[in-house]
């Protein structure tokens, strides 16, 4: 229940709803699983500092490469375009790099 007399701040209108897409990188490494994070700005309106998941909003772009992505049968037209989006994030936020081929083993 919310308490109204204990309230810090104005109640206001939620934020509207975006389309957002995020994903996990895990690489499983002798010391155990690592998982790919990044770190807010500490000079960030929302969070600052805070580790986070690399992703966010599905823009136009997301949208206009669908039209050459390959969908899977099972595949919806929105969950192609999440898609898009989830794996442009984090190159565009952590200047991670997609591998296209294999590497051997060290």
């Amino acid at each position: 229940m919310v308490r109204t007399t204990q309230q810090i701040y104005p109640a206001r209108e939620p934020a509207p709803v975006r389309a957002a897409a995020t994903v996990l990188l895990l690489r499983d490494t002798a010391a155990g699983i690592e998982v790919l994070m990044t770190r807010r700005s500490a000079t960030a309106s929302f969070a600052p500092g805070a580790y986070v998941f690399p992703g966010g909003h599905i823009d136009a772009a997301d949208e206009a490469a669908k039209r050459i992505a390959t969908r899977r049968p099972t595949q919806s037209r929105v969950q192609r375009t999440q898609a898009i989006a989830a794996i442009r994030e984090p190159s565009k936020n952590s200047a991670s790099c997609w591998r296209t081929t294999p590497t051997a083993a060290p």
